[in-house]
């Protein structure tokens, strides 16, 4: 039996608290975790909890798979499954998804250990060896943003010295593409900003853009989201990194990991600039992705 919620409470917040057993609602807010779902912590007389809205029922079928597939590993968070058992629920087409709270560090520290991140990534990728996807497109493939952004009134400037360089990356980026040959399930967005720093350890969220690829190009997103290479220490945080992977996934290969570097941050570069269009900061922006990038091949000896 369940007690009626009050309207301040949303709708699918009042549905998930009646298809789970999570306790009756106290408080609903947003959180900024997450790039491919909007989340919501929901505060219940048990504990917290996070509904998410999901981009339909792939994305929520491929979630609960790979959380299934993690489960006891402290990689991500627990995918909860109704009263009745489903994975997800939906309303008027819409699906959501709950999920247990990672209670977050002391102070809200988000301090990369890179050993542990290393772990963590390598945690992921043993788990996922055996998983398979839906056969989910790249949304952010080089090529098609590459020519996106020369389609976007930029023609002008096209012998500027910063867009020549940009392009003979992107050109180099593409013919590397036939040489990683690594395809398994990734996560395809592993960039700091889907970590939890929680109170017993890193955890991965949101797992919208997971597809088959390249396990290098997960390890390039973490890496250069959350270290400088131009930092005194950066090769100490390399070898941690490296080894903290090692101890849980085989296969590293540091020229696959310079190559997915220069990958990962020339498509951030093409992005932003697409998106904002050419100016003083977006262009000091993606100077200094390419400049990420040397200084890490150099640093990873290719």
């Amino acid at each position: 039996m369940h007690t009626r919620l009050s309207a301040a409470f949303s709708r699918e917040a009042e549905q998930a608290a009646a298809r789970y057993a999570i306790g009756v609602l106290a408080s609903e807010h947003r959180t900024a975790s997450g790039t491919s779902s909007e989340a919501k912590i929901l505060e219940t007389d048990r504990g917290r909890y996070v509904l998410r809205r999901l981009s339909g029922t792939a994305q929520a079928r491929r979630e609960y798979r790979i959380s299934e597939a993690l489960q006891g590993q402290d990689v991500c968070p627990e995918i909860l499954r109704t009263r009745g058992g489903e994975r997800w629920f939906e309303i008027e087409e819409i699906c959501y998804n709950v999920q247990r709270f990672i209670e977050p560090a002391a102070g809200g520290a988000e301090v990369a250990d890179h050993a542990e991140l290393g772990s963590v990534a390598g945690k992921l990728h043993a788990g996922l060896r055996s998983e398979t996807t839906d056969g989910q497109p790249d949304r952010f493939d080089l090529e098609r943003k590459w020519q996106a952004f020369l389609s976007s009134g930029t023609k002008p400037i096209l012998q500027d010295p910063l867009i020549l360089r940009l392009e003979e990356q992107v050109q180099l980026c593409l013919s590397e593409r036939e040489e990683l040959t690594d395809r398994t399930c990734i996560h395809g967005d592993l960039g700091k900003w889907n970590l939890i720093f929680g109170s017993r350890g890193v955890r991965i969220i949101d797992f919208g853009e997971a597809r088959l690829g390249d396990r290098h190009f997960d390890l390039a997103a973490l890496l250069t989201s959350t270290t400088d290479a131009l930092e005194d220490r950066a090769v100490q945080y390399l070898s941690a990194y490296i080894e903290g992977y090692s101890r849980y996934a085989d296969g590293f290969d540091a020229s696959a990991l310079a190559r997915h570097i220069r990958s990962w941050n020339v498509r951030g570069a093409v992005a932003l600039l697409e998106h904002t269009g050419i100016n003083e900061r977006s262009a000091r922006y993606a100077a200094r992705m390419l400049e990420q990038s040397e200084s890490w091949a150099q640093r990873l000896r290719f």
